[in-house]
């Protein structure tokens, strides 16, 4: 799979540049005009999250709207907060009180709006007018920030696409996942590992491979390091989170392009043994995986000194050796083993192989071959040969491999 296919999906929700307009004469302009006129000045008004970033998808995103007061204005924060909602609730709109911000979705006799509105209020700490203290509901405080820093580092970030993805997916699966503790965990703990020539997909596998670290590795907010970002989930929640993003990793590794698009659109289901085997037997044209009689018995085990024997199907870490066993039920004279090995998957997509490759003859009746687990999937290994010019074959042995 190359980028063309998740460029398109992110063109085909990007945000269109006459709904942008639209919000501002429709609904922005109006809340700007409604405000200064129930504080009596107008407050520094500007866009914030993420459409701000451009990491905005037009299927889930709120619009934003910071809404700062100078560091002199003579109510407090708690008390701008408590008197926005006021206000608003008792001119009609229809608002929702969140932990940091005031959703608005249109006024009562009136149709809803296309798109929600989250006012933050806040105050400048000072005439510089950078940090800002706005006002936390849920924990009755008030906490330094500043949104121009954090606007500016994820604007600059590589990975911009990336969220934007991911977006699409907590979307489509309906999962929790702050766009905020998002961004800087891509920033902060993601991107310092990427390397220059990668490719989107690379950096969205590179993001779902550390599913684990996901509330386990601290990130911070860059405009204050005492805002515990880490405090906004439970266990529970940073939980969910990693499962599910598990779960897309899984999708990416078979490297199926339509597969990988379903899920993260639709969060379709889709079969990753059945991928796996056609993408084996599409560059192994020899590989038989129809076999119904064998009259060779393919068996493995590990390679140590507890050799014990593998089951096809098992769950197989990486950098193991292998022991590869053939036993022949019907002998000829001068006949030679052969073992198919076909990788498969987005680990093993420049070494995919599929050839046939010489067993060693340990007796007239068995023969051996060590191979060495190496690449996440299902890869897949059979036996052949050729006695009395018909082709014969053992049945399809499953290395699974995951080291996640």
């Amino acid at each position: 799979m190359n980028d063309c296919s998740l460029e398109e999906l992110l063109s085909k929700y990007n945000i269109d540049p006459e709904f942008q307009k639209s919000i501002g004469v429709s609904y922005r302009s109006p809340l700007e005009d409604f405000i200064a006129n129930v504080f009596g000045e107008k407050p520094h008004i500007r866009y914030g999250g993420s459409v701000a970033k451009y990491t905005a998808n037009s299927n889930s995103s709120d619009i934003d709207l910071l809404c700062y007061f100078r560091s002199s204005y003579p109510l407090s924060v708690e008390n701008i907060f408590n008197k926005m909602l006021l206000e608003l609730k008792r001119h009609n709109y229809i608002c929702e009180q969140k932990n940091s911000a005031i959703s608005v979705k249109g006024k009562y006799g009136e149709d809803i709006w296309d798109v929600e509105i989250d006012i933050v209020p806040g105050k400048y700490i000072d005439n510089d007018e950078k940090d800002v203290n706005i006002w936390q509901s849920r924990t009755g405080n008030r906490i330094k920030t500043n949104p121009a820093k954090q606007i500016e580092i994820v604007k600059k970030s590589s990975m911009k696409s990336v969220i934007r993805l991911i977006k699409l997916y907590k979307t489509a699966k309906g999962f929790k996942f702050k766009s905020f503790f998002l961004e800087m965990f891509c920033v902060q703990i993601i991107e310092p590992l990427i390397r220059e020539e990668a490719t989107l997909l690379d950096k969205l596998i590179a993001f779902c491979s550390h599913f684990n670290d996901i509330g386990v590795k601290k990130v911070i907010d860059p405009a204050n390091t005492n805002n515990d970002l880490m405090s906004i989930y439970s266990k529970q929640d940073f939980n969910q989170i990693q499962q599910s993003i598990k779960e897309l990793y899984e999708i990416l590794l078979t490297n199926n392009e339509r597969a990988i698009i379903d899920k993260i659109e639709k969060n379709a289901y889709c079969n990753t043994s059945d991928i796996y085997k056609r993408d084996a037997k599409s560059h192994s044209p020899k590989l038989n995986c129809d076999v119904l009689i064998a009259p060779i018995q393919l068996t493995c085990y590990y390679n140590d000194s507890n050799g014990r024997q593998i089951n096809s199907g098992d769950i197989l870490c990486k950098d193991r050796s292998l022991y590869f066993k053939a036993m022949l039920y019907e002998v000829s004279q001068n006949i030679s083993v052969n073992l198919i090995v076909s990788n498969a998957g987005y680990e093993a997509r420049n070494c995919k192989r599929g050839d046939l490759y010489e067993m060693k003859k340990i007796n007239n009746y068995y023969y051996y071959r060590y191979e060495t687990t190496k690449y996440n999937g299902d890869h897949f290994v059979q036996a052949i040969v050729t006695i009395n010019g018909k082709l014969y074959y053992s049945q399809v042995f499953v290395v699974r491999i995951r080291d996640y």
